[in-house]
């Protein structure tokens, strides 16, 4: 899996499937789409990628994920109103942040021999750049996503004596705006339950399909 650094998109809109689901040529250096998904597999494509038949469990992810900066390289902070939080629970600059992944899905309503199929007879249509970019490896076609259903954080900070010390989030730490939105403290921590999506598996190959 390519990750989306950070974690981009909402899976529960079908216009964000356009731009990071199946079918979607993206960008690798800013994970930017550069062509939306419907152009290659049409609307019955982009709907097929969100119906249940298309879409599974998997268990292989590392649940936790000790240091949020290599999940999201921003130190853990991305999703909307975690850094006020931790600033809330901590002034402490010295921190890490512990991340977990809620339950994980894939969606790949085609298989690669049919999308390469898709690509060959559509190759001469994508934009001239796009096509370059493709080729050239600096942009991937999306043959399936990786979403999360939420994620949890737990903060800690550097103990000269102690090693890392969980630092509690507590209710009052959570402003009334975020909760509205279902941030909770557990146990704790604080759980966001937005779903996001969190990387892909590219087409490979493409330099045999798509033509100069």
């Amino acid at each position: 899996m390519r990750p989306y650094v950070p974690p981009t998109g909402d899976p529960t809109k079908s216009s964000e499937w356009e731009k990071f689901g199946p079918g979607a040529i993206v960008k690798r250096d800013s994970q930017s789409y550069e062509q939306r998904a419907q152009f290659l597999i049409g609307k019955k494509g982009v709907a097929d990628a969100q119906s249940p038949d298309a879409i599974s469990p998997v268990y292989f992810f590392k649940r936790k994920l000790i240091s949020g900066s290599n999940f999201d390289a921003s130190g853990g902070y991305t999703l909307p109103g975690v850094a006020d939080i931790q600033a809330s629970a901590s002034k402490t600059k010295d921190k890490e942040v512990e991340v977990e992944l809620g339950n994980v899905y894939k969606s790949q309503p085609l298989g690669l021999g049919e999308l390469n199929q898709i690509l060959a007879k559509k190759a001469g249509s994508i934009y001239a750049g796009t096509r370059t970019n493709v080729r050239r490896e600096k942009s991937d076609v999306v043959a399936a996503v990786y979403y999360t259903d939420g994620i949890t954080y737990t903060f800690h900070e550097k103990s000269s004596t102690a090693g890392s010390v969980k630092v509690d989030v507590t209710s009052a730490d959570i402003s009334a705006e975020l909760k509205a939105k279902g941030v909770s403290d557990i146990n704790g921590s604080v759980h966001v339950p937005t779903k996001v999506f969190l990387g892909y598996e590219p087409v490979t190959d493409v330099k045999n399909v798509i033509p100069r």
